[in-house]
């Protein structure tokens, strides 16, 4: 098994220092002009909205896996960083079970993702995910074996591809490669593979 994953771009609330309320959807025109590798099922952690988009841009069918969507804020969802206290923050960067009102813990959203990983382990296949950075991290993490408490350790970058392999064990091929660097072509396909 193959697991292409595509880290999305980040949110723009997110860029603003504000915590995502699932109401802005991503402008996805600027992935029409990247090469896509061939795969025998694309997933996306998205919204259906977002999934119809992505779905165009790329020019692929799409399944939604409601298990690699972004985390839930909860009530912090839409407000500014600098609005949650100092000792709320702390725990949510530090303790991977915090949970923010109405919200996920970072645990909470590794075991669903790691529930997702278990389902397709099994397939012999390539299988695309396009999802956020912090989903893609969390992916590689439940392959390699790791806990949550390693996500601080690692960085995803945005727009990238991050490539694992499955035979006997999972192994990391490919990490927050840029996908105009000349290695894309030969690590996840040309453009005529698609």
């Amino acid at each position: 098994m193959k697991l292409l994953c595509f880290a999305l771009s980040m949110l723009p609330s997110l860029k603003q220092g504000v915590f995502p309320d699932g109401k802005v959807l991503r402008d996805f025109s600027e992935l029409r002009k990247l090469a896509w590798p061939t795969a025998d099922q694309w997933v996306v952690g998205t919204l259906q909205e977002g999934a119809e988009q992505l779905a165009e841009t790329i020019g692929q069918l799409v399944t939604v896996a409601p298990e690699l969507c972004s985390r839930h804020y909860g009530a912090w969802s839409g407000r500014p960083l600098k609005t949650i206290s100092a000792e709320d923050l702390e725990k949510w960067l530090h303790d991977p079970k915090f949970v923010p009102p109405a919200g996920e813990s970072r645990s909470m959203v590794y075991h669903r993702v790691v529930q997702w990983l278990r389902k397709i382990q099994t397939k012999d296949e390539t299988v695309a995910v396009m999802a956020d950075a912090d989903i893609v991290r969390l992916l590689i993490l439940a392959c390699l074996g790791l806990d949550v408490t390693w996500e601080n350790l690692m960085d995803v970058a945005p727009t990238s591809w991050n490539i694992l392999s499955y035979r006997t064990h999972w192994r990391l091929q490919t990490l927050s490669l840029p996908p105009e660097k000349s290695g894309f072509e030969t690590t996840c396909g040309s453009k005529n593979d698609h």
